[in-house]
């Protein structure tokens, strides 16, 4: 075995220690805390700690599937009554940008590249492919991006339990009445879900790999051409695996850097979660949305724990995925005009 497999093969060995850590101490959503919590640690330890984007990729496209068969025919008949939803979301995205710029360059002194792509609330990818062609700090941009998903992940499910929540520390709810899996139903989902997960990421789809497969298996299940019960060991790994990859995206400056980046991340985080909730607020009383699922709606975290804590929690999983999706496309429509705009501002001055 060589060296770099030895590193993957640690990375899921200590991913699936943290996770089973995580399911004793009974933390909310501990299979996808715990691998994230645990590698984010000791990769900075240990640099050899890594996870394939291969095994990455399969582990999203498992996740997203799965949560796909939460989405009834009820329930995505809901899909097209939100468009006031997403203006919201557009304007709260809009809000947090001007927002995190603002406390990124006039309070901490970044630069103005760093701030408005640290500052994004969602598209990593697309954001972190961008903000290469600036002058933005390349690293920083990662800390921010990848923290704050570390921060959304932790916390999120964290204060859902404090305030009397039942999160399941699996990250999933049982299926009411579970279907046999059958070798038809298997089968379609598999093709079906690694055909969009790759046609989504040819075309530049947003998180392509989780997004694509979640949007076919919803239709899938939601116009019953599957019906069967996707086994919870199958979403369960793709927590792991996606948790572990999660910790160990952390760039690995030197003890000072880290400490003020660590610093700086969470109040900007602190920052969105204040927006959050003042967005929440608004959409409760003007669109009776429950504040609950608004904070599912609006918070700014990752698409991936966002939608598995709104089905866990049955917080109306269909509108807090179209809104987690949203925002993600309307990030990576930001990013690119985004850099126009400070290519602009550098030719002015």
């Amino acid at each position: 075995m060589t060296r770099r497999w030895q590193g993957e093969a640690a990375a899921y060995g200590l991913a699936a220690a943290g996770a089973g850590l995580a399911l004793w101490l009974t933390l909310p959503l501990a299979l996808l805390i715990g691998p994230v919590v645990t590698l984010s640690i000791l990769s900075q330890r240990f640099p050899a700690l890594h996870v394939s984007p291969a095994v990455y990729g399969v582990g999203l496209m498992a996740i997203g599937a799965a949560l796909g068969q939460y989405f009834t025919p009820e329930i995505v008949s809901t899909w097209a009554t939100i468009g006031t939803t997403l203006a919201f979301n557009a304007a709260m995205t809009l809000a947090g940008l001007t927002v995190g710029f603002v406390f990124l360059t006039r309070v901490l002194g970044y630069n103005a590249a760093t701030a408005a792509f640290a500052g994004l609330p969602g598209g990593i990818l697309t954001v972190l492919e961008v903000s290469k062609d600036s002058d933005a700090d390349l690293g920083a941009v990662l800390f921010f991006q990848v923290f704050r998903i570390i921060l959304g992940a932790t916390m999120m499910p964290l204060a859902y339990a404090l305030s009397g929540f039942d999160v399941p520390s699996m990250g999933v709810q049982a299926v009411a009445s579970p279907a046999p899996v059958t070798l038809h139903d298997a089968a379609i989902l598999i093709v079906a879900s690694v055909a969009a997960a790759v046609l989504g990421r040819r075309i530049r789809f947003p998180s392509a790999e989780i997004s694509a497969p979640l949007l076919v298996s919803a239709v899938l299940y939601g116009t019953g051409v599957v019906q069967m019960t996707i086994p919870t060991w199958v979403p369960a790994l793709g927590f792991v695996v996606v948790g572990a990859s999660i910790g160990t995206l952390l760039p690995r400056p030197g003890a000072r850097k880290l400490v003020r980046l660590v610093l700086h991340t969470a109040a900007l985080f602190c920052l969105f979660v204040a927006l959050t909730l003042g967005v929440a607020v608004v959409a409760h009383r003007l669109l009776g949305i429950p504040f609950p699922v608004g904070i599912l709606t609006f918070s700014p975290a990752s698409l991936t724990e966002m939608i598995a804590l709104s089905v866990a929690l049955d917080l109306d999983p269909a509108m807090v995925a179209a809104n987690n999706m949203f925002r993600m496309i309307f990030c990576s429509l930001l990013a690119p005009g985004l850099l126009v705009l400070l290519h602009r501002a550098a030719r002015t001055a």
